[in-house]
């Protein structure tokens, strides 16, 4: 399941909408719609595969994706992902952190 931010044709308005099911549906659901990104997926494994698919277009007609869990730290390189964007921190600095928190607490 994914949520797409959608912009209809010549109008100003912007929703989102629920996809579920297949290619198919999605494609059937983007005629009337400009897709302008996709939050999700959940998984990190997930995110690497829909990323190049979502970033194999022009530059400009990228489909931003926006990982709201998918933490994998090599999702931040911008030259295999350029569509890629998350709200949290990769697992580089989640690791740095608890590295940090150690240190700390056996001092």
């Amino acid at each position: 399941m994914f949520l797409f931010t959608v912009r209809q044709n010549n109008c100003d308005k912007t929703d989102v909408i629920k996809v579920e099911g297949t290619y198919a549906n999605i494609t059937q659901t983007s005629m009337s719609f400009f897709f302008s990104g996709v939050v999700g997926p959940e998984l990190s494994t997930e995110a690497r595969v829909l990323s190049p698919i979502l970033g194999s277009v022009a530059p400009e007609d990228r489909l931003l994706q926006l990982g709201f869990s998918s933490s994998a730290a090599d999702l931040g390189n911008q030259k295999l992902y350029p569509n890629f964007l998350r709200v949290i921190p990769s697992d580089s600095v989640q690791t740095e952190v608890g590295e940090d928190t150690l240190t700390i607490a056996s001092a």
